[in-house]
Order: C-alpha cells, then sequence, then structure tokens
C-alpha cells in the first residue's frame, strides 16, 4: 500500500521523540473521549493542516503513538500485505530458520510464490497476538499460587 510519502525504516527513536509520541497519544486519547467526529490539526513547517479522518483511524493511530512512545519501532501493514519470509521473522523477532519451521509445522498460512514461501501480513499478525495470549497466560498460570498465598503482594 503505498501512500507516496516517505517511508523510512523503522529506527530508534530518540528521547524527544518518545516524549512527543507519549504526549501524542495522552492528546489523542483525551480527544477522543469527548470527540463525536474526528478530525486532526498538524503543523508541518509552519503551516497547519486540518485532515477529517474516519473514526476507525484513531485508535490504530493512538496504538502507534503508544508504541513510539515506548520507544519500539514501528511500520503499517495492510492485512492483505505480503510479506516475505525475512520480513515476517523480523516483525515477529524470530530467526528466518525458526519461522520456516513454524511454517513447516503448519502454525501460519503461507502459499508460495514460485520457490519463495509469501505470508499474509494479517496471519502473522494473528500468530503474534496468539502467542502472546499464550505468554500471558503461562505468567498468570506461575503467578497464581503466590497470589492465592499473597506472597509478594
Amino acid at each position: 500500500m503505498s501512500t507516496g510519502l516517505p517511508t523510512p525504516e523503522p529506527a530508534a527513536l530518540t528521547d524527544e521523540e518518545r516524549r512527543l509520541a507519549r504526549e501524542g497519544v495522552r492528546t489523542l486519547r483525551a480527544g477522543l473521549a469527548r470527540a463525536s467526529a474526528a478530525s486532526l490539526r498538524l503543523e508541518v513547517e509552519g503551516r497547519g493542516l486540518e485532515i477529517r479522518l474516519p473514526d476507525q483511524a484513531l485508535g490504530p493511530i493512538a496504538e502507534l503513538l503508544a508504541a513510539m512512545a515506548e520507544g519500539k519501532p514501528v511500520t503499517v501493514h495492510s492485512p492483505d500485505d505480503e510479506m516475505t519470509t525475512q520480513e515476517a521473522a523480523d516483525l515477529l523477532r524470530v530467526s528466518r530458520p525458526f519461522l520456516i519451521g513454524l511454517l513447516d509445522k503448519g502454525e501460519m498460512a503461507h502459499h508460495r510464490v514460485g520457490s519463495q514461501r509469501r505470508l499474509k501480513a494479517a496471519d502473522v499478525l494473528a500468530y503474534r497476538e496468539r502467542r502472546e495470549a499464550r505468554a500471558r497466560a503461562a505468567l498468570r498460570e506461575m503467578v497464581a499460587p503466590d497470589q492465592e498465598l499473597k506472597i509478594g503482594c
């Protein structure tokens, strides 16, 4: 999905960029709580621009800013975007051989373009969510006995 806008590779953010992202997400969330219509006012090179947005765009924009505030590199993918195995591995923060093993076990849908495997971004993100949900459940299970005994509370 091309917007015609520059899309630099994700890079580490400066402290100032993280501060701006935190400020942006706070302001956006506060605005979402009382807004009935979606529009943003941006200051670009001294010129004010007002952009009307579909309501559905505000949640993802807030998520993007929240990730940036945490210093996470951010890229935007349409669910239908196709990814190479290396791009998917990078997104999941696993090695490419590990990802290939997951594909061979049927953990994620993929298809071939010639001899190369391709994955839909939606499938990779769904796998990541399932993996994170399993990790959260395992953590809850590990701390449950301590919580029952009120240890470390």
